[in-house]
């Protein structure tokens, strides 16, 4: 990290003497605050065991950020422009004035565009490490993701809308919640094909796509198995002055996952599908919000997951609104007692500006969340108001407060 601060150190202090550098980019994202909750302590977040997100709102526990530098050179003589970018990310408790964290390069790729001529002209070479992935803002639910490392090429004219093609390859220790896997560094290979901005009504768009996935291992107790992942999405633009989004999604063998992961445990029958909508509006200078829902039945774990949430704010002035968060989840498995998490938040908050995206947002907030006992059973992970240890250990309802600041440039 030494080198970015040195690099970010140089960047302003450049520009206070000298113009940015044409084609030159700097932008990021952080999140930080403060909190604490009604038993004593620090603040804790509550996650409902076998979900794979929660509502952010007032329940991030953490702080985080990530900068990305980028660089578009001149085009050449013949009409070639290549790019540059890195991004660096870290995340922190940012609970002390000096802690531990942890730093990863999420992105350092190259591209090239106009490097082959006629119907080729406009499209877009790459190579290296991306993030290549679509999420629900209101819960960070990455339902669509294919980062990693690996190269290829977007944009290519296919009829009435566009191709993409991409080799991906990456070692991965985590499940789909993102939790640490038994079994460490297995290789998967993805073969990702999507056709996209397809017009397939007024100021509506189609995208296709097909993921063939690889666990490459075939170390012993990691055979490679393969599957794939077939996307749909829809997306309608200039709905009461926002959008909406929806996505069905259906997994199978190695890849029924329905993420960037791929199970080395999972044999061809493998099977699942999910829903996912989302709708973000502003109707109206005062008011502006997003709620969605989501279905996800994964056979081979035997689970349904239904997850409802709705976050709409009220701008009382262009700098001051308040948000208010309701977020469901319920994870019924096919044998045992359902388990359900309900989560409300209110947030004051100061703002750039009008509107649903606008940053940086300065909020309080408190949040109030109650789950059943058979949630709290199956809390192995420690994701539920702290697990077992937690303040809220022995109890079904939990109560947080506290600061925090987003914002993104």
């Amino acid at each position: 990290m030494r080198g970015l601060a040195v690099l970010l150190a140089g960047a302003v202090s450049g520009g206070a003497m000298a113009a940015t550098p044409e084609g030159f980019d700097f932008h990021g994202y952080f999140r930080v605050g403060a909190g604490s909750n009604s038993a004593g302590g620090d603040q804790v977040c509550f996650k409902l065991p076998g979900a794979a997100s929660k509502y952010r709102l007032g329940n991030e526990c953490e702080g985080f950020g990530s900068l990305t530098l980028s660089q578009t050179l001149p085009p050449t003589a013949d009409g070639a422009q290549y790019k540059v970018a890195v991004q660096f990310a870290y995340n922190t408790p940012a609970e002390q004035d000096w802690e531990a964290y942890d730093t990863a390069l999420r992105e350092i790729y190259a591209e090239g565009k106009g490097v082959i001529g006629g119907a080729l002209k406009d499209s877009r070479f790459w190579v290296g490490k991306r993030l290549r992935r679509t999420d629900v803002h209101m819960t960070d639910f990455f339902y669509w993701d294919n980062s990693g490392s690996g190269g290829g090429v977007e944009d290519v004219p296919a009829g009435p809308g566009k191709f993409s093609y991409a080799y991906m390859h990456w070692v991965d220790g985590r499940d789909e919640f993102g939790n640490p896997t038994t079994v460490k560094d297995h290789a998967i290979t993805s073969h990702d094909l999507r056709w996209y901005d397809l017009p397939v009504n007024e100021n509506g768009k189609l995208a296709l796509g097909f993921d063939l996935r690889r666990s490459d291992e075939s170390r012993s107790g990691l055979d490679g198995r393969h599957g794939y992942m077939l996307h749909v999405v829809h997306r309608q633009n200039e709905v009461w002055g926002g959008s909406n989004t929806l996505a069905l999604q259906y997994g199978a063998g190695a890849a029924a996952t329905l993420s960037r992961d791929a199970d080395d445990s999972l044999d061809d029958a493998a099977r699942s599908w999910r829903l996912v909508e989302q709708i973000h509006v502003e109707p109206h200078a005062d008011w502006s919000g997003q709620a969605t829902l989501v279905y996800e039945r994964k056979d081979y774990l035997k689970q349904t997951w239904w997850s409802f949430g709705v976050r709409p704010i009220y701008h009382f002035t262009d700098h001051f609104n308040v948000a208010v968060e309701l977020g469901h989840d319920s994870v019924k498995p096919d044998a045992g007692a359902g388990r359900t998490l309900t989560k409300l938040t209110l947030a004051p908050q100061l703002a750039r500006g009008r509107g649903y995206y606008s940053r940086p947002v300065l909020r309080l907030f408190i949040t109030y969340a109650a789950w059943n006992a058979a949630a709290m059973a199956a809390d192995s992970s420690g994701v539920l108001g702290g697990g077992s240890s937690g303040p809220f250990a022995t109890d079904t309802s939990g109560l947080t407060y506290g600061v925090q600041a987003e914002a993104w440039w």
